[in-house]
């Protein structure tokens, strides 16, 4: 064989993975893990291990759609861990001055979205970068609602009156934590509007060459905008299933950037791609799962901080690798440079 049947060779066997969707990928990675675990760490397989394996991707997962959204727009939200705690806070706050928990949560999906709109504005029309606009957002939405709306407090806790709240977090049906139903229908909602809708295919054709997009009608600047508002809406549902969750939090926890770890290695490993336009919602949903069972596996092995965050980490670049080797530069972004 000569080198250059070598190299066709190897580039068909390369497209021919690639192009299978991920999700498929990742999700036979979710089988294989949970077997093996399963079979080799005791107390896995118990039910109380798994509803909380539930409770951990419900919020987590949550989160990674509304990254997921974003990326595939070819745009970044750093904030959106921000986003969770101050709409979380809002609800608790606005309850303990006496404000029904119906107005309270209201007054917190309006601030989230104002939250997107800013984003989203910022990124679109004055079109600052995204990774700078949403760094500075999530400083900014922390610093000043803990300082004008929240008397400096920096940890709350939700009134036994927070009943939606604690159904969210806290309910199951039939068994089932609602947190986990909710995830599963945003994310059957998620694919519908990504595969069915004409918006969903604008998105995912902004991300793949913005400038094409705008030349066959695709309203660009306001589709950004879409985005953002969706990453904020899915951050304030993602605050209420894990402060609702836990019944107390304090945001200072906010500012390890774990939890942002978590979200961006769901998306990597997810399939999508940071340059824009690749993705699929059945990939975030697989990586969900997988990460949780990561974490879940260390957790019941005794791993501590240091050695969970290092395997995360080994992990994430293993995707960044293996996601390169099949989407090569000059393939996917030569032609619009990445993010």
């Amino acid at each position: 064989m000569t080198v250059d049947q070598s190299v066709s060779t190897e580039r068909r066997d390369r497209k021919r993975v690639a192009d299978l969707d991920q999700g498929v990928l990742v999700g036979g990675l979710v089988i294989v893990l949970a077997v093996a675990l399963a079979i080799f760490v005791d107390g896995f397989a118990t039910s109380g291990n798994l509803v909380s394996i539930a409770l951990t991707v419900s919020g987590l997962g949550v989160l990674a759609l509304g990254q997921a959204v974003v990326v595939i727009g070819r745009g970044l939200d750093l904030s959106i861990i921000a986003i969770y705690g101050v709409t979380a806070q809002l609800i608790a706050k606005m309850m303990s001055d006496g404000s029904p928990e119906i107005l309270a949560i209201i007054v917190a999906i309006l601030a989230a979205l104002a939250m997107g709109a800013i984003n989203g504005l910022l990124v679109a029309y004055v079109e600052i970068p995204a990774i700078f606009v949403t760094l500075a957002t999530s400083l900014l939405y922390l610093g000043a609602m803990r300082l004008f709306v929240f008397d400096g407090s920096v940890s709350f806790s939700f009134s036994d009156e927070a009943s939606i709240v604690s159904f969210i977090g806290q309910s199951r049906v039939l068994g089932i934590p609602v947190s986990t139903i909710l995830w599963v229908v945003l994310a059957a909602v998620c694919l519908w509007f990504a595969v069915k809708t004409v918006v969903g295919r604008w998105i995912y054709a902004m991300g793949d060459n913005p400038a094409a997009a705008a030349l066959t009608g695709a309203p660009t600047r306001r589709l950004t905008v879409l985005t953002y508002v969706v990453s904020a809406f899915m951050g304030l549902i993602a605050g209420l299933i894990i402060t609702g969750g836990a019944g107390t939090f304090d945001t200072r926890a906010l500012s390890t950037g774990s939890q942002l770890y978590d979200v961006l290695a769901i998306v990597v490993i997810g399939g999508v791609s940071f340059a824009g336009g690749r993705g699929s919602i059945a990939g975030v949903v697989a990586a969900t799962l997988f990460i949780g069972l990561i974490v879940n596996g260390m957790t019941l092995l005794n791993f501590d901080t240091v050695q969970q965050s290092i395997a995360k980490s080994i992990i994430i670049l293993a995707a960044l690798v293996v996601d390169r080797w099949l989407h090569p530069p000059n393939e996917e972004t030569a032609r619009v440079g990445e993010l």
